[in-house]
């Protein structure tokens, strides 16, 4: 008699168990007690945390960075302040007494000028951090002493300082605001025109046309 075949479409159970057998074979051995899921498991987790660690120390060493950088920056400030005061100390002693009898040419009196100049040294003393160097801050003063003398009360006939009663200190009382400024900064401060378009804010050709009109005003008050 022949054997009839298996036509179903499942596997004889032999050839399972067979398989199974060739398939646990294939699985690496187990060490120290362990099987291979269980110690992949504690690789990853190794892994993990030795990534974390690596983390947490470079963010430490990223917060010591940042800390020493603001300790720096904050060093640096603090250094900076005294750099300050002592170069606007220097440019006090050697520019105070001319930036006085410039502004005393543009107000009424002494005092007034003496509080204007103060002033304009406080404001360059804080605005040094973004002045380029000594020159910049002593056209700052002299930006600063013009604009604070325009809001000072106007010149009277027989107020003034400077020199009282002289026919030159009367002939520039009798000028506009900008062209009294004007002389002032091209004949007492002896300036170029450059300079005196930054200290007033205005332009060369004005400049240059307020100097003629008030050189031909003073021409004419003092007789000449």
């Amino acid at each position: 008699m022949r054997t009839m075949k298996a036509r179903s479409g499942r596997e004889p159970a032999n050839d399972r168990t067979w398989r199974a057998a060739r398939i646990r074979d294939r699985i690496p051995p187990a060490r120290d007690g362990h099987n291979a899921l269980a110690e992949h498991g504690a690789s990853t987790e190794h892994g993990a945390s030795t990534e974390h660690g690596a983390s947490a120390e470079h963010g430490a060493s990223a917060e010591h960075g940042a800390s020493a950088e603001h300790g720096a920056s904050a060093e640096h400030g603090a250094s900076a302040e005294p750099d300050a005061g002592y170069a606007v100390a220097a440019l006090y002693q050697l520019h105070y007494p001319a930036l006085v009898r410039l502004a005393a040419l543009l107000v009424p009196d002494l005092a007034t000028a003496e509080d204007i100049v103060q002033d304009a040294f406080a404001a360059v003393h804080g605005r040094w951090h973004v002045l380029p160097d000594a020159d910049a801050a002593l056209a700052y003063l002299r930006w600063s002493v013009i604009h604070r003398s325009r809001s000072a009360p106007p010149l009277g006939p027989a107020e003034g300082t400077g020199e009282p009663g002289s026919a030159v200190v009367s002939a520039l009382r009798a000028l506009s605001v900008r062209q009294r400024e004007v002389v002032v900064l091209r004949y007492f401060a002896d300036l170029p025109e450059a300079a005196i378009a930054a200290a007033t804010g205005m332009s060369m050709a004005a400049v240059r046309d307020h100097a003629a009109r008030a050189m031909s005003l003073l021409q004419a008050g003092l007789g000449e």
